[in-house]
């Protein structure tokens, strides 16, 4: 199980839960980034963008027209990877000497979003820093012997990770005032608090239409990814969406996890973790056994076995084969017959094993 905080200021203030969650045997890590560089001063808690006065003023993307590219939230710029990767290396190497972080996560550098840049003495095109961006993600994977990850895991930009996050479901609705804005919408996502507990993460809400159907809706999404990156690259959903987050898209969310063999993703706090330990541990003894077969598996085959494409499998190159069942009535599966919402696991040596999604929904 891999455990990641929000920022690394927690690791540096507690690096003894770092090392008990370590010594359990978890990979943990925290949220980092250098894709943004902010002003000296300016919005000091957003850590990562932090840089300095230095990589502020030289390491910005200036675009065609002399411009330089703002940055997340159009804040600060966005930087060229080969030009911050010193600070990268001090940073990383300051962090994992005092927090002892076994794995790691670099913010956004697997997205695919490249510049062109165009500051005199080092011109960079898209391609280029696209390199650099694996560049920096292979150096930390390399240096620390560790496995490291990113958002997206995008193609353009997979190289030097291992896990992924917002590949299975992406962020969506970014500029949707009901998701984003509209308090008394009941799709609002929630607040980014209190701190210990931000309602974007913990607030169960319904996921509005089209965005439900569009990412969830089992008719209309196939493991394109997965039928690349399968054997090589782990991914989940975008971190803000965990399984808890829909109410409305609960059973096909997880279901989807299983047939394409996606890790599950939880939000976890205090005060929440009496009631989702439970629901964690559901989803890990489904889960598991599936992965420590499959992980490193080639995805081969995939295919819709009812005209409704609710009826779909998965097979790996193994010989292992998942089927699943998302629709609300039983379905044929050869001699046998599928619950609603439930999967059929047929691992290469191993006897057939059903799970159903209502097993683990919880309250």
């Amino acid at each position: 199980m891999w455990l990641g905080a929000d920022n690394w200021e927690g690791g540096l203030w507690q690096p003894q839960a770092v090392k008990a969650g370590v010594d359990a045997g978890y990979l943990v890590t925290a949220y980092d980034s250098y894709e943004t560089a902010l002003k000296p001063g300016y919005r000091e808690d957003w850590l990562s963008a932090q840089q300095g006065e230095a990589v502020y003023r030289q390491c910005g993307v200036t675009l065609a027209n002399g411009k330089k590219k703002a940055g997340f939230q159009q804040s600060g710029y966005y930087t060229n990877p080969d030009c911050v990767r010193d600070t990268l290396q001090r940073r990383t190497r300051a962090l994992h000497a005092a927090a002892g972080f076994n794995s790691w996560f670099l913010d956004a550098y697997a997205t695919g979003m490249v510049f062109d840049d165009y500051t005199a003495g080092r011109q960079t095109g898209k391609a280029e820093m696209a390199a650099g961006n694996e560049k920096s993600m292979q150096w930390v994977a390399d240096a620390y012997h560790l496995p490291v990850g990113s958002e997206n895991g995008n193609a353009a930009t997979s190289r030097g990770i291992a896990f992924a996050h917002g590949m299975q479901v992406p962020v969506m609705g970014w500029g949707d005032a009901d998701l984003q804005k509209n308090k008394q919408s009941p799709y609002f996502l929630g607040r980014w608090y209190p701190a210990d507990q931000p309602e974007t993460f913990f607030k169960k809400v319904p996921l509005k239409q089209p965005y439900r159907d569009l990412y969830y809706g089992a008719p209309y999404r196939l493991p394109l990814y997965q039928a690349v990156f399968h054997g090589s690259v782990i991914t989940t959903n975008h971190w803000l969406y965990d399984n808890l987050k829909f109410s409305n898209a609960y059973a096909d969310n997880l279901l989807a996890q299983w047939l394409y063999n996606v890790p599950p993703l939880f939000h976890l706090s205090a005060a929440s973790l009496k009631a989702r330990l439970p629901q964690l541990q559901c989803a890990d003894r489904a889960f598991r056994p599936a992965h420590e077969k499959l992980a490193t598996q080639p995805l081969t085959g995939f295919a819709w076995l009812n005209a409704e494409h609710t009826l779909q499998q998965t097979r790996f190159a193994d010989g292992s084969r998942i089927t699943a069942n998302f629709g609300v009535a039983p379905a044929a599966y050869g001699e046998r017959t599928l619950p609603p919402q439930s999967a059929w696991l047929e691992l290469a040596g191993q006897p057939g094993r059903l799970l159903k999604a209502g097993d683990c929904a919880g309250a």
